[in-house]
């Protein structure tokens, strides 16, 4: 699928598996049909790469990161709202499970939350020493938050308070995934390794080796059962993460693979990078 002039930097599949959006390094925020791989809107071009989208649980709002920004839009093109607060680039950003919130992370080491959709700040956490590299809210009305300070962090979000943290020596975390029944961590390291954690204890049970260069995202199957990571080896690999193995590895784009997102059904995923395509894959029944 083609459409990006430079590289694309994050997709996601839309809760209903409708369709997937895409921000690229060329400013450009792409809604695509996820059976026909056409591009279905072009919305209005940022002024900076979009580093961050995120759809809303229902599907009908999509919102994307782009320096100190975060826009809303409709599916159907409308641009809803901006709103604006960090002081340093936004790099990642997500809904909460029932749509009302946003959370975004940045440069400046803060995780704002947001009021959606009038876009008001309701919460700010700052633990971090570090940019924000990845979000994921997981059940209790919690949030984790992982950083370049080697550190993933879960928030309680009616107090504010961090009630945990889950310390690495393995380089840079660059991107998270909680597994769908909330009970297990995986975080993605510029030491090319893969580390799995309980979320109640904070202790690692586990680790994943097979990239030869550090892993820029993850994502769980909706069964759990199995995790995808991408890398700038430009492989994606698939993992069983009950033994911690490698099941498959497909070379399957000509640079760093950046992103990936894993269908709502779990058949397929869609991953993008440096050589501004994005490859729809078929994965294996479980």
């Amino acid at each position: 699928m083609t459409g990006h002039a430079d590289a694309v930097l994050c997709v996601r599949f839309a809760p209903d598996g409708r369709h997937i959006a895409s921000g690229g390094k060329d400013g450009m925020l792409l809604l695509w049909d996820a059976d026909t791989g056409q591009i279905v809107h072009r919305f209005l071009a940022h002024p900076q790469e979009v580093r961050g989208v995120a759809f809303s649980p229902t599907a009908d709002l999509v919102a994307s990161a782009s320096g100190f920004t975060v826009r809303l839009y409709s599916v159907r093109g409308q641009e809803i709202k901006r709103f604006s607060g960090h002081t340093g680039a936004i790099r990642c950003l997500a809904f909460s499970p029932d749509g009302k919130r946003l959370a975004t992370g940045s440069d400046d080491k803060y995780v704002r939350l947001w009021d959606m959709p009038a876009g008001r700040e309701v919460l700010r956490l700052n633990r971090h020493t570090a940019g924000i590299t990845a979000l994921n809210f997981t059940a209790g009305n919690r949030l984790l938050s992982a950083s370049r300070d080697q550190t993933v962090r879960l928030w309680d979000l009616k107090s504010g308070l961090e009630v945990g943290i889950y310390k690495s020596q393995n380089g840079n975390i660059l991107d998270i995934a909680v597994s769908p029944d909330g009970t297990r961590l995986a975080s993605a390291h510029f030491d090319t390794t893969i580390r799995l954690w309980d979320i109640a204890s904070a202790e690692e049970i586990g680790s994943c080796a097979g990239h030869k260069q550090m892993v820029n995202a993850l994502a769980f199957t909706p069964n759990g059962k199995r995790l995808l990571s991408a890398g700038q080896d430009h492989t994606l690999r698939l993992w069983d993460v009950a033994g911690f193995t490698e099941l498959a590895c497909a070379e399957c784009h000509g640079g760093g693979i950046n992103t990936l997102s894993v269908s709502p059904d779990g058949k397929r995923v869609v991953s993008a990078g440096a050589d501004r395509m994005l490859v729809v894959s078929v994965l294996p029944a479980t």
